[in-house]
């Protein structure tokens, strides 16, 4: 029997740039199977020409929507319409809503009551209601930033000769600019913390040391899975990667947990499987 979440991704598309299409979608089909695709908004503008070629890329249904006014689009309005006639007449587990608007409130809402997972994502600006209302909230930008800076990880540089000469002298005052480097990124990352809609990291590692306190074993351990798990239902937008780790493991090993990984050796299907799990340090 499958057991695949089917999903309905319904884009914002004047409210969603072009160039974020491609991690909505390594996103959402990680979630489960995607079997409604459409795209929202006046596709006379144009600033949306480029979604032309991504619907095709991407086999979105253009649902083109004029905007009667000039302060005010249409597309917002014909996209909670269709959400509305999909919940009741669609075979979907769920909904992937993709804008950074906050109209999208109540449809969020309305979707969970009558007992639909809801997957919000749009930029780090999205007003808090919308984040909250969702079952889980993804951060675009930041997913986006966190792919391109592992990629790049993921790439070797080339040494130049240049640079496998260079002077040892340099190496203090090189200290002295990393060093003033990383305490503007911080002071930086302060002010975009205090700024954003994203819960602040603190709260996220002091609700993580409760829970793990309370539910932990005789030891103190517990699976990360488990603790994840229990996050994102008190944070919607709790996501490993928008604090710029690659997964779970990553995000508890560089926050300062202790972490322990132990394999199932009778796992004959996956014999390199293990099991992680986690301890607040005393």
């Amino acid at each position: 029997m499958n057991s695949e979440k089917r999903f309905a991704v319904l884009i914002d598309a004047e409210n969603t740039s072009y160039k974020y299409i491609k991690t909505v979608f390594d996103e959402i089909t990680n979630e489960g199977r995607v079997i409604i695709k459409r795209l929202y908004g006046d596709l006379t503008k144009n600033g949306l020409n480029p979604y032309k070629e991504v619907a095709l890329n991407y086999g979105l249904r253009a649902m083109h929507a004029y905007a009667y006014t000039e302060q005010k689009n249409s597309s917002d309005s014909a996209m909670i319409i269709d959400a509305m006639e999909m919940l009741y007449k669609a075979d979907v587990d769920g909904f992937c809503l993709v804008s950074s608007d906050s109209d999208f409130t109540n449809l969020a809402m309305k979707l969970k009551e009558e007992g639909k997972i809801v997957i919000g994502m749009g930029k780090e600006c999205t007003p808090k209601a919308f984040v909250v209302a969702c079952d889980e909230f993804k951060f675009l930008d930041k997913l986006q930033n966190t792919n391109e800076a592992q990629n790049k990880k993921a790439t070797p540089k080339k040494k130049s000769a240049k640079n496998e000469k260079e002077p040892e002298a340099n190496e203090q005052n090189k200290t002295v600019e990393e060093v003033d480097l990383k305490a503007k990124a911080e002071e930086k990352a302060e002010k975009v913390e205090q700024e954003s809609s994203q819960t602040p990291l603190t709260e996220i590692k002091n609700t993580i040391n409760r829970i793990v306190n309370d539910f932990g074993d005789d030891d103190g351990w517990m699976l990360a899975a488990q603790i994840v798990e229990k996050v994102k239902k008190l944070y919607p937008d709790f996501n490993v990667k928008h604090f710029g780790c690659k997964n779970p493991t990553n995000f508890f090993e560089t926050q300062g947990y202790e972490v322990r990984k132990d394999k199932h050796p009778n796992n004959l299907s996956n014999p390199n499987a293990y099991d992680v799990y986690v301890r607040v340090k005393n």
